[in-house]
């Protein structure tokens, strides 16, 4: 494995953590949060595309950060228009890490 796919994986990580938080902040304000669960869906799906040693350092990796993370800090201005307006960006910063790990496997 790659610096690269490592440095990919925990960016993976991170964002998923994030949008995990976003999901159970908008659910917990009684906000249907669709549009970041489907987006938590879409980060998920590159699990199911990575080579077995690549799952192996993303579960690795997981068990690790999770250990070291501070507890979810969203903004109290946030809501679901914040979470469409941010659709673009991270559907570009997933397609970006998929090509990063897709490509040190090839």
């Amino acid at each position: 494995m790659s610096i690269d796919q490592e440095h990919a994986l925990v960016l993976l990580i991170k964002e998923m953590m994030e949008q995990l938080d976003e999901v159970a902040w908008l659910k917990s304000r009684g906000h249907s949060a669709a549009l970041s669960m489907q987006m938590l869906r879409e980060m998920s799906r590159v699990l199911r595309e990575l080579e077995p040693p690549l799952r192996e350092k993303y579960l690795d990796l997981l068990v690790r950060l999770q250990a070291r993370s501070a507890p979810p800090s969203l903004p109290r201005n946030y809501s679901e228009s914040y979470a469409e307006a941010t659709v673009e960006a991270k559907q570009q910063f997933m397609r970006r890490i998929r090509h990063e790990l897709k490509k040190s496997a090839a």
